[in-house]
């Protein structure tokens, strides 16, 4: 089969960027493991092993080999082979049950193991299954039925969703926190005697020797009401609207390829891939209550792939039945999802802090920790239930009657990348 110069060139492009994404996780995998390595009881200079150097150096390993596939299948297509279609079954019941149970097993262990002198063992091990499981159910609820494409399509728009997605938004929000530094430069210049503090408090951050003791460092001023509302302002709305532009960076590209059912599908495919990524950088900042973690972040996982399939199907609604209204509505409606998520986690981490002064009891820190839990709570099984609805929605009729086969190869141009 002849490739069309265009899709060529679109699997040249997706070969480079596996490779070089490959390369670049491995490295900076082999740069975390040597650090922790070096950090082993007994060797010169060592102080205890650090897990999470373990954890998240083995979470880039494994996101290094879910890049191959996609790139296996680009240049397959690059040498004009034919590539299979990709399809999911609908998740059976007892399956969704499997997974869930064996993830609370993990989590418990995890827990229970996190604070032995097997941690830094067992915990990447376990880090990577409690964090994989549910994005992987999540992904058979989304996705089981609707059609993808080619395997090449598929992987390709998980691979970019898991890469160039949380690239993106951290260069998008890395510019939010400069022009935070700037108001604070300009802050300090009208107010000099602020510098004083200032100075005073890095020097502190600088001894500092565990995270708790710059948490107490920083919480005086944590707590001050003008800093609740920077976090706020930068988390709850900046950091929600950058996140839901690029996390579907792939339906973007494919947008005029794409049916409604198709971006929602990819799009489920395309969130599963950031918050695969962020949740194992996430699990490696914690250096206890690993298990805990893992279940909070599995409530952020499928806010992610909820929002990015919703944000799929919009903008695949945009482009070929012009539903632009659509588009703007949804785009709304999860940034609203992601900003109410966010600042429910703040309301808990500025509650624990409160809570941790020994000045007085902080009623109101108890009720909105109290508050952000069970809003939490809520919008990760309401996030659920719209997947499983949407999903159901999409699907289309005759899926059961005619269901695509693993060996019926596509040769459509329409199903590449």
């Amino acid at each position: 089969m002849q490739t069309p110069p265009r899709l060529k060139w679109g699997a040249l492009s997706l070969i480079l960027f596996s490779l070089i994404s490959i390369v670049m996780l491995i490295g900076v995998a082999a740069l975390l493991i040597i650090t922790g390595l070096l950090k082993i009881p007994g060797l010169p200079g060592g102080d205890g092993f650090q897990t999470s150097n373990l954890l998240l150096s083995s979470g880039l390993l494994l996101c290094a080999v879910l890049l191959i596939p996609g790139g296996y299948y680009a240049f397959k297509r690059f040498n004009g082979k034919p590539i299979p279609s990709a399809f999911l079954r609908p998740i059976p019941f007892w399956q969704l049950l499997v997974i869930l149970a064996v993830w609370i097993v993990v989590a418990v262990i995890t827990e229970i193991v996190g604070t032995t002198k097997l941690a830094w063992v067992l915990i990447p091990l376990l880090g990577l299954a409690g964090t994989a499981l549910p994005i992987l159910a999540f992904v058979r609820l989304g996705v089981g039925g609707l059609p993808l494409g080619s395997r090449q399509r598929a992987w390709g728009t998980f691979n970019v969703g898991m890469i160039a997605g949380p690239a993106l938004a951290t260069l998008g929000e890395g510019i939010v926190y400069i022009a935070y530094v700037v108001v604070g430069i300009f802050a300090l210049i009208l107010h000099p005697e602020w510098m004083t503090i200032v100075e005073r408090l890095l020097t502190q951050l600088n001894n500092a020797t565990s995270i708790d003791q710059v948490m107490m460092l920083l919480e005086p001023y944590l707590l001050n009401p003008t800093a609740i509302f920077l976090m706020l302002l930068a988390l709850s709305v900046f950091v929600p609207l950058i996140e839901e532009l690029v996390k579907p960076a792939a339906i973007w590209l494919l947008a005029r390829r794409l049916t409604p059912r198709e971006g929602f599908a990819l799009g489920v495919l395309s969130g599963a891939g950031f918050a695969l990524l962020e949740s194992l950088i996430a699990m490696a900042t914690n250096d206890s209550s690993w298990g805990l973690s893992m279940v909070v972040r599995a409530g952020g996982d499928i806010l992610h792939i909820l929002n990015t399939g919703l944000m799929g199907w919009a903008i695949a609604s945009a482009w070929h039945e012009r539903r632009f209204l659509r588009l703007a509505v949804i785009y709304m409606l999860v940034v609203a999802l992601h900003g109410i998520w966010n600042a429910m986690t703040v309301f808990i981490v500025v509650s624990g802090l409160g809570a941790s002064s020994s000045q007085q009891i902080n009623l109101l820190g108890a009720g909105l920790t109290g508050l952000g839990t069970v809003v939490l709570a809520l919008l990760s099984i309401a996030a659920v239930i719209a997947l499983i609805s949407m999903n159901r929605k999409l699907r289309p009729v005759l899926e059961l009657a005619a269901v695509p086969s693993p060996a019926n190869e596509s040769t459509s141009p329409k199903n590449d990348v």
